[in-house]
């Protein structure tokens, strides 16, 4: 009576619970494989949208550099740094970091008692941040220069233009985007002008992650 009635609801709630789990089960399945398919185009999308804000935030950085040595009528010096208080050296990755600074006797070292102006710590994605001699192409800088008048500065080494590249470590140039500073220190980004799936950084030239 009374107890076969609590056995058999107990039985069917226990195979309520079983049949939820295995729905559970398969819609897990089910998702898994759909993360399986879609995890490349996810990942490179991913990487694209970081590589996106990262040129955002160094473009960010050039303008308050440039700014900044326009209103304190000192040159200013943007380098690559892995200690965010020094220059590094050797022509290498900027991905690593950078730091701008009011550089008083303009030689792009920052000194005792030159100020800090921006400081960008190491970028969170898988790429590389070279900064390349328009002139030649491929003379990587370890800085840029503004003089007070915001135009490139005439340190020695200082590229008259420059260009930024920004290139994830599988090599696809057609992921990489950049910086194009010119004669008058004004940066811009790089688009893909003749829609072949690769940014121009001028007419008819294309980045290269090579």
């Amino acid at each position: 009576g009374f107890s076969a009635l609590i056995t058999s609801s107990s039985t069917h709630q226990q195979r309520a619970v079983g049949f939820s789990l295995i729905e559970l089960l398969m819609v897990i399945a089910v998702v898994a494989i759909l993360a399986a398919i879609a995890g490349p185009p996810m990942r490179d999308m991913l990487l694209k949208d970081g590589i996106k804000s990262s040129i955002v935030e160094l473009r960010a950085s050039l303008a308050r550099s440039r700014s900044e040595a326009i209103a304190q009528a000192y040159d200013v010096t943007i380098c690559r740094s892995s200690d965010y208080e020094n220059c590094d050296t050797g022509s290498g990755d900027w991905s690593s970091g950078w730091i701008s600074f009011l550089d008083k006797d303009g030689d792009a070292v920052r000194d005792a008692g030159e100020a800090l102006i921006d400081v960008h710590e190491a970028i969170s994605l898988s790429a590389t941040l070279t900064l390349n001699e328009v002139v030649s192409g491929t003379d990587a800088k370890d800085f840029f220069q503004y003089n007070r008048q915001g135009l490139p500065g005439d340190v020695a080494g200082n590229p008259a233009q420059a260009l930024f590249v920004l290139c994830p470590f599988d090599g696809d140039a057609g992921k990489a985007r950049g910086l194009y500073i010119n004669a008058t220190g004004r940066a811009g980004e790089t688009r893909d002008t003749d829609n072949d799936g690769t940014h121009n950084w001028s007419s008819g030239n294309e980045l290269s992650c090579s």
